[in-house]
């Protein structure tokens, strides 16, 4: 029976399940290794010369090849395409969905608009902020030293940038339905604006962190 897949986007999503995150050999097999063959090369002739001799080029090949070990695909791959997805990729993918019709002032659906534009700056805050105060209050996790909850928050609202993935959900869900799809649209373009102001003037405000990691001061 064939398989649909709808979206490219969701291939690459569970493509991406695939590439394995465990290393050939874990860092402490690595470093002792690693250690070995510096001391081998060091203790060869001639360190000091700029080329190279057999013996070293074959020591060279053999720390490569045991550091490709140690590497993890999954990591790997995430840092070798970091620059491409955040510089290029992400951005092309942005501009592509983000195209609002020009359409009568009339035909916005100026409550979807709202909803959306609420979900993403309050929803977004409120959820992430009072579930970081609980994860603290029940010891499950435990603030960083030099912060404080007020960056918490900050962040939290930062949070409804939401831009590409909720532009990308708007697309799948009122697919075909052009009014909803530009009202969706512009309430994620007005809730990121807003979410980034909001965000920006409490992470600005924060003032010097805390040293105490006691959330209720």
């Amino acid at each position: 029976m064939p398989c649909n897949i709808p979206e490219p986007t969701i291939a690459g999503v569970l493509l991406a399940f695939t590439v394995p995150i465990r290393q050939k050999i874990d860092i402490k097999t690595f470093i002792p290794q690693l250690k070995e063959l510096s001391d081998r090369i060091l203790k060869t002739p001639g360190v000091e010369k700029p080329i190279l001799s057999d013996e070293r080029l074959t020591l060279v090949g053999e720390m490569e090849n045991l550091t490709e070990k140690v590497h993890s695909p999954l990591q790997n791959m995430e840092h070798n395409l970091h620059y491409w997805v955040v510089y290029f990729i992400m951005p092309i993918f942005a501009l592509s969905n983000a195209g609002i019709n020009i359409v009568d002032a009339g035909e916005i659906e100026l409550s979807l608009v709202l909803n959306v534009g609420l979900a993403l700056v309050i929803g977004k805050g409120l959820g992430i902020s009072l579930l970081s105060y609980l994860g603290l209050k029940l010891n499950l996790a435990s603030l960083i030293a030099g912060t404080n909850f007020k960056q918490i928050i900050g962040v939290a609202i930062l949070a409804g940038l939401g831009f590409t993935m909720s532009i990308f959900i708007t697309n799948l869900a009122f697919s075909g339905q052009t009014v909803y799809i530009d009202s969706a649209k512009l309430g994620v373009l007005a809730g990121s604006v807003v979410a980034a102001a909001i965000g920006y003037l409490i992470l600005k405000t924060s003032g010097t962190p805390n040293k105490s990691l006691d959330v209720a001061t």
